[in-house]
């Protein structure tokens, strides 16, 4: 699960989970989260800083046969 520890506005979510998702196929979601924080940081957008992951940080998506 990721979630916020303030509320966010709808366009900084989508941003969120749209490179979150490009990420996961690849990257586990510890890594990916702050790979996400750091990028939109780097863009200015300090709510992004506000997503944690609720899990394993070595947590991955795996393709089943």
């Amino acid at each position: 699960m990721i979630g916020t520890e303030v509320s966010v506005i709808l366009p900084v979510a989508v941003e969120v989970a749209e490179s979150l998702f490009r990420r996961l196929s690849s990257t586990p979601i510890g890594e990916a989260v702050r790979a996400v924080r750091w990028e939109l940081a780097n863009k200015g957008n300090s709510p992004a800083l506000a997503y944690t992951a609720y899990s394993l940080a070595d947590l991955h998506v795996t393709n089943c046969p």
